[in-house]
Formats: structure tokens, C-alpha cells, sequence
């Protein structure tokens, strides 16, 4: 067996420049194919601190797990990080003074070579088998700059290692945040984070001064974002939930007060008021309507937010208001999916759980999404809510079968799925914020919301990105996502 070799750091000069040679080639001593390793590649400007790398395109053969040639220029330090897909793994690496000069390690790996070299890693005879893909890490020990590389053992007659750097990991990372900050004015942190690719803000009464105030505060944030199509979002329901009070904008009613004759003409009224209102400030997105079914006069969050006790009303007028509010120039947010109306306990505080079996969501939760669905929604917000039924113990933000399976499969949504808050308790007295978001990921939510602490807003970010380089997120999936959220941006953009 042979055993898992790591090339010394070979340093050649910069200066003079050399001659642009031809690509290397070494071979895999384990199926003799070729590999090469280009080190003639330009480097390429990394997006923390200045740190330069180039990789080459690299092809193993049946047998091989992979091959990487890693080229790095003024890093102290380099190392490579060997692990399986769950990020259990070791390290091993070279180290010289790369000052001014350029240093080239090869690197060749068999997935029986790993272990081997790591036998705490190895499966016990009765585990399951070896896994089938490893991952490597490039990067540099004392800065953000890395690669990272699928490692697929192999099934057909040539495999390719695909490269997922950890500057586009990060900015993927941020295209699935939607973030709120405190103040009346845009903070510096905030404002870096849309200059660097997040998806949006929140706005809540805590941004709001006066009509003047908040147009300037989105017009800065449209700044920041550098002409990219960027969400600002807002909960404007009326009644209770409305952010933005005062001159310039309309005191709505509450739905249970606007659905309470059944009225959808009114209900549409309201909503083309709300969509103007915002609309001329800057507003693209408001997390509204309510679906939920006001179904238990115990509940302490949902209640007078409901339009109705009945499905039906609710679906009605739900459906209306989305499309007025669509029709003027505002992204709809349907919520909260599969339904929070019959809970005893509010999710700012706590996690509720359902019993309900699928007959009675069909017949009470259900159908107000459906009609949403139906009537073109843009977005749905999840519930932080356990369906025992559909996925036992699994709040319905983080459940692939309720999300990916009942939403996005079964009702057919193809919009975008938002998470409610991943800073309520119902979720952050319960598991750690990067978790969350990952699994959040992971279920099917396309756009996360981190709307009140900069630490787990820091900390969502940092395990997404991790999450796509070390593949526990499938790349394709996110891009999904992205795809989606962009369009939504694009689609509501404020003139």
C-alpha cells in the first residue's frame, strides 16, 4: 500500500522573472496517471489580504482519489488539511520563508492512503465502509486565503478535483443572509457586509425615525451594495406588527380587524396602501401576510394577526393581499409555513409542538399556502414550530421533510423560502446559530434571517461558508438558492 506522500516546498526565485515554462506533469504511483501540476499559472489576486495562489487543473485516473499542486507567494506557512466529509480529519504540511519567492508543493493522496497514514481514522471492520469522498484544504495559517478541493474516490475511468475557494465559499455564504442592525444610520459592519455580497437587511422600529429618515437609511443602503439588487425588508402587517409609524405612512388595521367582514376588496385596499408607502421609501420586501388560521384563542403570538378562524377566509384574503401588494411593486412574505396559528407557546421564546396528524394540516393549516402558492407568492417564511407528525422533535426552519419535501416538493413552490429569525429563542436557546444555519441550508431555506445579534449573524456566516468548502452544503443546492434570491432582488429592485 503505498503511503501518503507530501512533497517539501521546493522555492524558486521571482526576480528575474523566468520564461514561462510548460506544465509539469507527475504521475500517481498507484495507476500511473499523469497529473499536472501548472505551476507556470499566473497568480491570481485573492480577496483577503492580498494573498496570491494559482491551482491547476487536475485529472486522476481509476484508482487515484485525486492529486493537487498548491502555489502559494508571500505566506509564511502553508498546510494541507486532509478530512472526510464531516470535517474529521488531520493535518500535515511544509513550512518555509516564502518571502519574495514562489514555492511549489505537490500532493498525492489515495483514499486507502489516508488511512494509512491516520489509522485513528479508519472505520472499524463492522462501521460502514471507508467514506467515498475526502476533501483537501489549502490555506495559509495566518490568513483567510485558502482552496479547497472535493476528493472523490473514483468509479469510472477519470475523475476531476473541483476547487471551491473560501473568498467565493464566504460571498455564496452571504448571498443567504438577510441581517438587521441596530441605530437609525447604517453601521460600518453592516455596510461591509453589502459591499461584500449579503443579501439584504431587515429594517425593524428600532431603524425608524420619520419617512425622510428611513428613504435616506435604504437610499444608504442601495449605496452600499454598489448597484447590486439587494432585499430591505420590513414586517408590515398593520396592527400590531408595523414598524413604520408616523407621518408618511398609514396606520393599517390589523387583519382580524380588516378580514372580520370578509371583505377582499378592503383587504386589497390595504395592501396597495402598504406597497406604496413602502415602495416610496425604498422598502422592497414586506413579511406579510400572515397565513396562519387564528385556531386557538390561547395563542400569544398569532391572534388578531390571523384574518380568520376559518381556512378558507384566510386563504381568500391572504391571496388577495399578495397580490395587490405584488401588483404594486413589493415582494409578499406568506408566513408562517405549515402554520403557527394553533400553538400555545410563541416562538420569540420558546418551541412550540404541534401533534396534529397530515388530515388535520390539510384540512386547517395547508390551504391558506396552497392559495398563496397558487396566487404567485414571492417568498414563505418558515415557522419555528415541530410538526410531530411531519418530522418529530425537528423544528419546521431546519426539517428537509417539511421544507425541501412538503413546500418545495409536494405544494410546488419554487420561490423563495426564508427562515423566520434565527435569533429567536425557539431556535437559539436550543442549538448553536451556525448549526441552525446550516441545517436551515441544508432543509431547503433559500435566505436565513439574522436580525439582531452581530455575533450570531458572525457566526451563521462563518459556518455557511465552511459548511459549502467542506461539502456538508451541496455547492448546486446553494447556488439554487442564490439563484432564487437573486431573482426576487432584481425583480422588486427600488428605482
Amino acid at each position: 500500500m503505498a503511503a501518503l506522500r507530501v512533497a517539501p516546498a521546493r522555492p524558486a526565485p521571482v526576480r528575474p522573472a523566468p520564461a514561462r515554462a510548460p506544465p509539469r506533469r507527475s504521475a500517481c504511483s498507484s495507476c500511473s496517471a499523469s497529473i499536472q501540476l501548472d505551476s507556470s499559472s499566473p497568480p491570481r489576486s485573492c480577496h483577503f489580504r492580498n494573498a496570491r495562489s494559482a491551482i491547476s487543473s487536475l485529472d486522476g485516473a481509476a484508482g487515484c482519489a485525486a492529486a493537487a499542486a498548491f502555489v502559494a507567494r508571500d505566506l509564511p506557512t502553508a498546510v494541507t488539511r486532509f478530512g472526510d466529509r464531516r470535517g474529521r480529519g488531520a493535518e500535515v504540511g511544509f513550512a518555509d520563508d516564502l518571502a519574495g519567492d514562489f514555492a511549489v508543493g505537490a500532493f498525492e493522496v489515495r483514499v486507502d492512503d489516508f488511512f494509512d497514514a491516520f489509522p485513528a481514522r479508519r472505520p472499524s471492520a463492522r462501521a460502514a465502509r471507508a467514506p467515498d469522498s475526502l476533501f483537501v484544504r489549502f490555506f495559509a495559517t495566518d490568513s483567510s486565503c485558502a482552496e479547497a478541493y472535493r476528493l472523490t474516490r473514483c468509479r469510472a475511468a477519470a475523475v476531476r478535483l473541483r476547487a471551491v475557494r473560501l473568498d467565493s465559499a464566504r460571498q455564496a455564504a452571504l448571498g443567504l443572509l438577510c441581517v438587521g442592525f441596530e441605530g437609525d444610520a447604517l453601521d460600518e459592519r453592516t455596510a461591509s457586509l453589502l459591499r461584500d455580497g449579503t443579501a439584504g437587511v431587515v429594517l425593524f422600529a428600532r431603524n425608524f425615525v420619520d419617512r425622510a429618515q428611513v428613504a435616506s437609511l435604504c437610499a444608504d443602503i442601495r449605496g452600499a451594495a454598489a448597484g447590486r439588487a439587494v432585499i430591505i425588508a420590513v414586517d408590515h402587517e398593520g396592527g400590531r406588527v408595523q414598524r413604520f409609524r408616523g407621518t408618511g405612512f398609514t396606520d393599517l388595521p390589523s387583519a382580524r380587524s380588516a378580514g372580520s367582514a370578509g371583505d377582499a376588496a378592503a383587504v386589497r385596499r390595504i395592501a396597495e396602501i402598504a406597497a406604496r408607502e413602502l415602495r416610496a421609501v425604498g422598502i422592497t420586501m414586506d413579511f406579510a401576510p400572515v397565513l396562519d388560521v387564528d385556531s386557538n384563542p390561547a395563542n400569544p403570538v398569532i391572534g388578531d394577526r390571523s384574518y380568520s378562524t376559518e381556512p378558507r377566509v384566510v386563504a381568500e384574503l391572504g391571496a388577495e393581499f399578495i397580490d395587490a401588494l405584488q401588483s404594486n411593486g413589493i415582494a409578499a412574505c406568506g408566513k408562517h409555513f405549515p402554520g403557527h396559528g394553533d400553538t400555545v407557546l410563541d416562538s420569540h421564546l420558546d418551541l412550540p409542538r404541534l401533534p396534529h396528524d397530515r388530515a388535520r394540516l390539510d384540512a386547517v393549516e395547508l390551504p391558506p399556502f396552497r392559495a398563496a402558492i397558487a396566487a404567485g407568492v414571492a417568498s414563505i417564511m418558515t415557522a419555528h414550530v415541530v410538526f410531530e407528525a411531519l418530522d418529530p422533535g425537528v423544528p419546521a426552519t431546519m426539517s428537509r421533510a417539511v421544507i425541501d419535501g412538503l413546500l418545495r416538493r409536494e405544494l410546488g413552490f419554487d420561490g423563495v423560502i426564508v427562515s423566520d429569525d434565527l435569533d429567536m429563542k425557539a431556535i437559539a436557546d436550543r442549538f448553536e446559530v451556525g448549526e441552525a444555519a446550516v441545517r436551515a441550508t441544508d432543509a431547503g431555506c433559500d435566505l436565513l434571517l439574522c436580525c439582531r445579534s452581530q455575533a450570531n449573524r458572525d457566526r451563521a456566516l462563518e459556518a455557511l461558508g465552511k459548511g459549502i468548502v467542506d461539502g456538508l452544503l451541496d455547492r448546486s443546492r446553494v447556488e439554487q438558492s442564490l439563484a432564487r434570491v437573486a431573482a426576487l432582488a432584481a425583480r422588486y429592485q427600488s428605482p
